[in-house]
């Protein structure tokens, strides 16, 4: 892309948006914590490359392990994932907001 924008780094913002959608259709918590759930879940992954868990409990020949856990390493995947952490904070913000605007609105 022009801006310098890696096609994995969209891929890691993606990756904790749907892992939020995917926790919000399980759970009634609040936005602020299903987000948060979200992005630690994506840096235990992040964490599990770093250390090369696979290779510590011997799953470093799996193509499917590999495929579900990734293989490499990357400092900006943890901004990439931040990003998309404030991405769904901003979004609940929004949220509240126009709620407060329909309840204003409509002056219930």
């Amino acid at each position: 892309m022009k801006f310098g924008v890696q096609q994995d780094m969209l891929a890691d913002v993606t990756l904790v948006l749907m892992t939020f959608f995917l926790l919000k259709s399980f759970f009634q918590y609040p936005i602020q914590s299903l987000a948060l759930v979200s992005l630690l879940l994506a840096l235990t992954n992040e964490v599990a490359q770093f250390i090369q868990y696979l290779s510590l409990i011997e799953l470093h020949q799996s193509p499917l392990a590999w495929a579900i856990m990734g293989n490499h390493y990357q400092l900006v995947e943890l901004l990439a994932y931040l990003l998309g952490y404030l991405i769904l904070i901003f979004g609940g913000y929004l949220q509240t907001q126009y709620r407060l605007w329909r309840r204003y609105k409509t002056g219930s």
